[in-house]
């Protein structure tokens, strides 16, 4: 069983040109895992705990091990991550998205230090993001999905910080369990690291920059409805 945090709200953004740069990188790193020999590509390119390079580090953030990874972690990035662009800026985003991604494998390989695995993939420094979301737009509405499998069982009103709080809670969860077994191929260590790092992050900025000195990002309204006044208070997650 997962959840899945979607925004319900459409937001009015500038152009967001760091993600169209990570997707377009991204996607052109994907051609040597089709014209090239896969294992060696990864062993060189990869970040593995037992012999970790400075390099890795930055360069698994890009790699994706095919077109589904890549797909799903690009959305999430694009769901999250606008609206965090036009907040900080295009460098301050890089900055941030680059400082989560290295925060997250830091994280995996403090719990994993003799581990052969190559981990790659933009979770840990998309998890970031959705941390610094986290705290700086607490009351943008979501649907939280729960699934069984492929199953879709139930959807959920909620904000940002029941939505993203579950769904942080349950990587947490599954870290813990996984670190045990060492069964799972998924780094949910990496995906805490990244989200603690963001999360830290969007209070320092929160505490710091007030609401009145931010970029105004304009709510769209969908065809057929009103756009409604966010909540004054924070909303709790509540279950049927």
């Amino acid at each position: 069983m997962f959840c899945l945090p979607v925004p319900k709200d459409k937001f009015q953004t500038t152009t967001p040109w760091a993600i169209s740069t990570i997707v377009i990188i991204d996607a052109l790193l994907l051609i040597p895992l089709y014209t090239s020999d896969k294992i060696s590509f990864f062993s060189h390119y990869a970040f593995t705990p037992s012999h970790p390079t400075p390099l890795t580090l930055f360069t698994a953030l890009f790699l994706h091990v095919g077109l589904l990874h890549y797909v799903g972690n690009m959305w999430f990035l694009w769901i999250f991550g606008r609206k965090v662009e036009c907040t900080l800026g295009t460098l301050r985003f890089a900055a941030l998205y680059l400082l989560c991604g290295v925060g997250g494998q830091l994280l995996h390989l403090l719990l994993n230090l003799h581990s052969n695995l190559p981990l790659l993939g933009a979770s840990g420094a998309i998890s970031g993001i959705a941390g610094f979301y986290f705290f700086v737009f607490p009351r943008d509405r979501f649907n939280l999905h729960l699934y069984f499998g492929w199953w879709r069982i139930k959807t959920i009103d909620a904000t940002t910080r029941s939505a993203v709080g579950a769904w942080i809670g349950e990587q947490f969860v599954l870290a813990l369990i996984t670190q045990v077994a060492q069964s799972s191929s998924v780094a949910f260590w990496a995906h805490v690291g990244g989200f603690a790092v963001g999360a830290a992050t969007g209070a320092i900025y929160h505490l710091r920059v007030p609401e009145t000195s931010r970029p105004s990002i304009p709510l769209v309204a969908l065809e057929g409805e009103d756009i409604e006044e966010q909540p004054s208070d924070l909303t709790t997650l509540k279950l049927n």
